[in-house]
């Protein structure tokens, strides 16, 4: 029988959409599947032009709610009947394949007709030090939802512990791979190509979240003279205009706060001369880290065991104590002053770690 697998990811732009495309193609490159569909809302298409050829993408999960008195209610009703297409997609598929479904959420839970795969990427909430009433209820319906997966994949020992305790479903560690995509050649805004024709900056990349511990950056490179550009969509508006504040009169401090494109957002990392992760709190792995570490970048990261795990036997990066301003404005001091950006090459094989999950995805139960 013919086998087909179904990518679940309701976030159609940034780091979970990358994270279900690149498992989609690993998919598509094993061999054993005559069919992968990745599912998620509409805009995902654009967003994964990077595979165009490599696996079907199908727009049918219902567009984001952005507001309204009725906006929570809206969503229950919008994951119910988004759970039914799935259904009736995964059981159109399996009348002439055997199915493997992986989720990148919990929210549709298990989908009849195929065998169901979570890969849990946030074990310990990123709000874990004050998590709101919203945070708290996702977490708890993850655990209840993640007893009833077929297998259940995470990145890093630190979650594998924490989820095994939900669970008695295999739990299976792997890496977290960098990029396995050629570099984006898209358009640049004038401050982007500024930034990398002259290099010199150290960079905070990604989704701004209150765990980052941006405002520790902000100060850190004040009292070490350093340019700082923290770059990437704010998740809490509140915690936006309170960066802002910080680096209102720091000539030192960038901030470009907005969704960026895979072309700005490469570019960004490609010429910063270190990576900054001064997380307050964290128990995943990141994604920024693992392109770091891809493109050989000096990093500096908070001393929190998820980041000791992921960047084991990685020769270039510092870890300083959580929240201290001041080991961290230590650290960028004894970085060199440079003119010019760092260029470097890949030298870690993000295809062949992709390749590693999907086919640990694709062995058949007994």
């Amino acid at each position: 029988m013919e086998r087909a697998a179904v990518i679940v990811c309701p976030t159609e732009y940034g780091g979970h959409l990358l994270h279900a495309s690149e498992i989609a193609a690993a998919f598509s490159r094993v061999g054993s599947f005559s069919k992968v569909v990745l599912v998620s809302r509409p805009g995902a298409n654009a967003a994964t032009a990077a595979w165009r050829d490599e696996f079907e993408v199908v727009e049918m999960i219902t567009p984001r709610r952005t507001g309204g008195a009725l906006k929570a209610l809206r969503q229950v009703v919008d994951v119910v009947r988004d759970r039914r297409r799935l259904r009736l997609l995964v059981k159109e598929l399996s009348e002439t394949a055997a199915v493997t479904a992986v989720h990148e959420v919990s929210r549709y839970g298990l989908l009849p007709h195929a065998e169901n795969i979570l890969f849990v990427h946030n074990a310990v909430s990123h709000e874990a030090v004050k998590p709101t009433v919203r945070s708290r209820y996702l977490a708890w319906q993850q655990r209840r939802v993640a007893r009833s997966f077929d297998r259940i994949f995470v990145h890093g020992l630190t979650q594998r512990e924490e989820v095994q305790r939900w669970t008695t479903a295999p739990v299976i560690n792997v890496g977290l791979p960098g990029n396995s995509r050629k570099a984006d050649t898209g358009e640049l805004d004038d401050t982007i190509t500024e930034l990398a024709s002259r290099g010199g900056f150290v960079l905070c990349l990604g989704e701004v979240r209150r765990n980052k511990g941006l405002e520790h950056a902000i100060e850190a490179a004040k009292i070490a003279a350093r340019k700082l550009v923290i770059a990437g969509a704010p998740e809490d508006s509140n915690y936006a205009a309170q960066l802002r504040e910080l680096a209102r009169d720091q000539s030192h401090a960038l901030l470009i706060l907005r969704f960026l494109s895979d072309a700005e957002y490469s570019t960004l990392l490609t010429n910063a001369d270190v990576v900054l992760l001064p997380y307050v709190s964290f128990g995943a792995q990141s994604g920024v880290l693992a392109q770091a570490m891809q493109l050989r970048k000096p990093v500096i990261a908070s001393d929190l065991a998820s980041l000791r795990e992921q960047a084991a036997g990685y020769g270039h990066v510092d870890f300083v104590p959580v929240g201290s301003e001041t080991h961290l404005a230590d650290k960028l001091r004894l970085l060199p002053a440079r003119d010019e950006p760092i260029f470097v090459r890949p030298e870690i094989d993000a295809e062949a770690g992709w390749d590693h999950i999907a086919e640990l995805m694709a062995i058949e139960e007994a």
